[in-house]
């Protein structure tokens, strides 16, 4: 990315946050947007669309980006949206992949010998 997106983002009201230093975090109003920055890639996630898209068009007018869109899969987990607004985060195609490649894909699954209803 160009220039210092710590600087950047911090002048426009983000802080990071004390548990990762990949996390930004931006209150306002009551409403949240977090970025969450993997290497060159930016998260960008929030409680209002309003927000997320006002924070996007201010990143993309100091660096050069693209926006791809609504976000299904991050470091190999599977982000669904629910109906009541939360998001479910799954590892079925990670885990499907590893199946492959140890050639296990059609291996059938067994009940565990260790009680884990108690």
């Amino acid at each position: 990315m160009e220039g210092n997106f710590y600087e950047f983002v911090c002048s426009i009201g983000f802080q990071v946050s004390h548990f990762d230093p990949c996390l930004y975090l931006k209150i306002t109003s009551g409403e949240c947007v977090l970025l969450l920055v993997y290497v060159d890639d930016v998260l960008v996630t929030g409680s209002s669309t309003e927000l997320i898209m006002r924070t996007k068009s201010g990143l993309k007018a100091r660096f050069e980006m693209t926006d791809s869109g609504k976000c299904a899969f991050v470091l190999g987990i599977e982000l669904v949206d629910n109906d009541n607004g939360s998001v479910t985060m799954c590892q079925r195609r990670y885990v499907e992949d590893v199946l492959k490649r140890f050639g296990m894909s059609d291996c059938k699954a067994v009940t565990s010998p260790t009680d884990i209803s108690s």
